[in-house]
């Protein structure tokens, strides 16, 4: 249970201070953690690894092993997310040297990540504009991570761009009117219903 509490509160030791990141509930992040009650762990384990400096956690990892992409690909593959840490690199080379002991010892051939926990999650990080705040379903980092894990044999595979507009009220007011229903065929959009707010947070 400390493990956990520690794995759990690392990021705010990280980020304190920091105006740009925004603290995910620790109970929202545990219930994703847990396999017995998040459906995407029906077909997919998870081992948690912490990594200690005497009695502080430093560094945290979390290894999944979908076993549905094996029957899909064909490739023993596993994901890696949940990843935070300090600014040390002979921390992050203990961590993901035991990652790496325990990938072997499950016949995995191939990591990926940042994935919190899937590909339907929050995926990837961040490598620049480390003054803005994320958007949703972006992570947030400090910009010594993406050195960290390429210090530690990852390259990156893929480049996500987020497209931000910053006038988008002005945009869309210029464009459709200042209280817009947009219709296209069939489709149509409203604003957020402040009324009925549970059910378009649920519809969300």
């Amino acid at each position: 249970r400390k493990e956990l509490n520690d794995f759990l509160s690392l990021p705010q030791i990280i980020y304190k201070g920091n105006q740009n990141w925004i603290a995910p509930f620790k109970s929202e992040v545990k219930r994703i953690l847990n396999s017995r009650i998040n459906p995407y762990f029906r077909h997919a384990d998870i081992k948690l690894f912490n990594c200690y400096r005497e009695q502080e956690i430093v560094s945290r990892i979390a290894i999944i092993i979908n076993k549905e992409y094996e029957v899909q690909l064909g490739l023993k593959k596993a994901l890696f997310g949940f990843f935070e840490s300090i600014n040390d690199a002979v921390a992050i080379k203990y961590l993901i040297d035991e990652v790496e002991k325990y990938c072997s010892q499950n016949s995995i051939e191939y990591l990926e990540g940042p994935f919190n926990p899937s590909h339907y999650s929050e995926l990837g990080i961040l490598i620049d504009s480390f003054d803005d705040s994320p958007t949703f379903f972006e992570t947030y980092n400090l910009e010594y991570y993406s050195s960290l894990l390429e210090c530690s044999g990852f390259t990156k595979s893929k480049i996500l761009h987020t497209r931000i507009n910053k006038n988008i009220r002005e945009y869309i007011s210029k464009r459709y009117g200042e209280d817009p229903i947009v219709e296209y065929g069939e489709y149509h959009t409203r604003s957020f219903n402040m009324q009925n707010y549970k059910i378009d947070l649920e519809n969300l």
